[in-house]
């Protein structure tokens, strides 16, 4: 199996991670090993992306509504990047909207009190399993792209989740493209956790849910040490107001 399109994940990580060491956008505060966190969270993340689909791939590939096997790269790598986004962002609302699903999958995410890359896969196991799935689903059982057009596609995406994470200030024209990290960071500003569900903000045009605002928020996650408590965020206790 090669895994080069995980390895150039973690080089754009691991690019990210230093390049913020050194023009950080904003100072957040750091709890307990929290860039330890981050990274272990990123290769379990990167594991759990690898081997997971190979419990589903191929019995969805069986199921494939469509079979776009026989498009040219160039054609077919557009479709699949819209059908996971799309995807992405029906996803990523429908855990932010019902709270059994907040809790199951996608609170720990929410919970860092720190806005950099080391947070962009801090993921309980959940949301792991949700997000991997869903690259199937959308890649796999509705389009049927061939392997390596799934893999771009998937790389274009992380590499969006990696940059919309990173503490690094960046023009707001910019944000009209693509969520920018000053996007992206609004949705996990303390007491918002709201609004840029996607990783471009095609849909959240479309749908209503897009802002593009001028700086960081000062405060993220829901208050200081509440991304520690990651044995009742995996028991899918509520953990966002404990603190206060």
């Amino acid at each position: 199996m090669d895994l080069w399109y995980i390895r150039l994940i973690v080089v754009l990580y691991v690019c990210f991670a230093l390049t913020e060491e050194v023009v950080k956008a904003n100072e957040y505060p750091r709890t307990k090993f929290w860039k330890l966190r981050g990274a272990v969270s990123t290769l379990c993340y990167l594991t759990v992306a690898v081997y997971a689909p190979l419990f589903w791939d191929e019995w969805l590939a069986e199921k494939s509504l469509l079979d776009l096997t026989a498009l040219p790269f160039w054609a077919s790598l557009p479709i699949a990047f819209l059908s996971f986004e799309l995807c992405q962002y029906v996803w990523h609302r429908t855990m932010h909207t019902f709270s059994p699903i907040w809790r199951m999958f996608h609170q720990m995410h929410h919970s860092a009190e720190s806005f950099d890359v080391h947070g962009a896969f801090y993921f309980s196991l959940a949301d792991m399993i949700g997000f991997t799935f869903l690259a199937s689903f959308s890649l796999v059982f509705l389009i049927g792209v061939p392997a390596n057009v799934a893999i771009w596609a998937g790389l274009l995406h992380s590499f969006l989740s990696i940059f919309q994470h990173a503490n690094l200030k960046t023009p707001r024209w910019l944000g009209f493209l693509v969520h920018r990290p000053e996007n992206h960071a609004l949705h996990h500003a303390r007491g918002v956790h709201s609004f840029n569900y996607g990783n471009t903000p095609l849909f959240d045009f479309i749908f209503g849910t897009f802002r593009n605002p001028d700086s960081f928020p000062q405060e993220v996650g829901f208050y200081e040490g509440a991304s520690l408590k990651i044995l009742d965020m995996h028991l899918a206790k509520d953990v966002s107001k404990s603190g206060k």
